[in-house]
Order: C-alpha cells, then sequence, then structure tokens
C-alpha cells in the first residue's frame, strides 16, 4: 500500500505499478543483500517478509529489524507513504506471537505493526499455515461472472473487439485479483471470456 505525492497507484494500470517497481528497485535489492536469511516477495504493492529460524527470538527479532529498515528506507529514502493500518505482523504460534509483539515494542511507535494471527495477501485472508476463507475469492469470481454475462448481452449491438476489450478491463482483473498469490484456474478464466465473448 503506497502512495506517491499524496495519490495511490491507479488500479489496473500497468504503466503506474511498472513505474514503482522503477522507482523501489534499489531499495528491495538492498533488502536482498542486507538480510539474505529473509524471504521477500513483492507483488505490486504488496510487500511480503518472512523467516524460519531455529529460535523464536532470534527470528522474529530478525523479521522486525528487516521490517524496520524496509519502512525506514521506503518513506525516508523513496519518500514514500505507507499505509501501517493495512500491515500486519504474523506468526506460526501463540509463543512466536508474543515474541514479535516484544520485538515491536522496540519500534518507533509510528511504526508499529499488529501482530495477529492472521491477515490479509491481495485481499484473500489467510493464517501462516496458509488455511484461508475461500468467502473472498467466490465473492469476486461472482461478481466477476455478472459483470461477464453483461457484456455478453451487448453480442450484436457492440464488436467483438469492444467486448474483448471491457471483459480485459472490467471483468478478468476482478475475478483474478488475489489469483497470483493463490493460484487462479485457466478453466475459469476461459469460462469467464466464453461468457462474455
Amino acid at each position: 500500500p503506497f502512495s506517491v505525492g499524496g495519490r495511490s497507484l491507479v488500479a489496473g494500470c500497468g504503466f503506474a505499478t511498472t513505474l514503482l517497481k522503477v522507482y523501489a528497485i534499489k531499495v528491495f535489492d538492498m533488502m536482498w543483500r542486507w538480510y539474505p536469511e529473509i524471504h521477500m516477495h513483492v507483488f505490486v504493492d504488496d510487500v511480503d517478509l518472512n523467516s524460519e529460524g531455529d529460535t523464536e527470538r532470534g527470528t522474529s527479532r530478525e523479521v522486525a529489524q528487516a521490517a524496520k529498515r524496509l519502512l525506514s528506507s521506503l518513506e525516508k529514502v523513496l519518500g514514500l507513504k505507507v499505509g501501517i493500518h493495512k500491515c500486519v505482523f504474523m506468526g506460526s504460534t501463540q509463543r512466536v506471537r508474543a515474541q514479535l509483539g516484544a520485538a515491536m515494542t522496540k519500534m518507533p511507535s509510528g511504526q508499529r505493526v499488529p501482530v495477529r494471527s492472521w491477515g490479509k495477501k491481495l485481499g484473500v485472508q489467510y493464517t501462516v499455515q496458509n488455511r484461508r476463507l475461500d468467502e473472498v475469492m467466490r465473492a469476486r469470481r461472482q461478481r466477476a461472472a455478472t459483470r461477464a454475462r453483461r457484456i455478453g448481452h451487448l453480442r450484436g449491438a457492440v464488436p467483438r473487439r469492444a467486448r474483448n476489450q471491457l471483459y480485459s478491463a472490467a471483468a478478468r482483473p476482478v475475478a483474478t485479483y488475489g489469483g497470483a498469490f493463490w493460484g487462479f484456474p485457466d478453466s475459469r478464466v476461459r469460462e469467464l471470456r466464453r461468457q462474455a465473448c
């Protein structure tokens, strides 16, 4: 969740996301060098840091230090505003969450990230054990199918090329958002396209 100059990324704009990658690549590259034991995954403006270690305290401290440096780099070096209210630390057990909470007390008050047993990735709820609540993805697929059917009703009135453009802009992104992380079956995408065309 970044914003540049008070404006957030424009949803669905390929240029905005590419520009963000070019703008932030140096910080991400430095993070990979500074913290090779921390796995970092970046998808547009969503960043995950995760680690597995021998001790709860050591691993929690490493992740907290990496998060502090990432937040500082994004805000102070690049001038990006990070939505702390959308950030969350998750631990696999109650003891790990307690260690993460203790590590958070050492962070500046504006950079303290809440510690919970669940979080969101691309709008889909999940836990560290990768259990997830599928109703969000089901609701998205339903909305996309409704849009695809509406586009399909334009047969005969609107050229196929225009219907394909509408589908690409209005139906497909709604259904597949979040699927980049969780996976989205090709058969579902083909089914949506059939409905629209």
